[in-house]
């Protein structure tokens, strides 16, 4: 899956990963390849992804994620 994160002063990562955790709203959120596309509102915590069999985290102040076609945007 391709995991991108973009900041309002631009691209912040770009990353291939096979799976991301999203802080969403409601709660936590886990996405593997395939899953449903969606839009979902994240709230400020740790988007965390896996990186060459090393799992990293990236803190957020929340935003919003879109799912779709094994791609992850986030707009933080």
């Amino acid at each position: 899956m391709e995991l991108n994160i973009l900041t309002k002063n631009g691209e912040g990562l770009k990353a291939e990963t096979s799976y991301v955790l999203l802080p969403g709203a409601t709660g936590q959120i886990g996405i593997l390849p395939g899953h449903a596309k969606m839009v979902v509102l994240l709230k400020a915590g740790q988007i965390k992804y896996q990186d060459g069999g090393e799992t990293k985290a990236i803190p957020i102040n929340g935003g919003v994620g879109k799912i779709l076609d094994d791609k992850v945007l986030i707009l933080a």
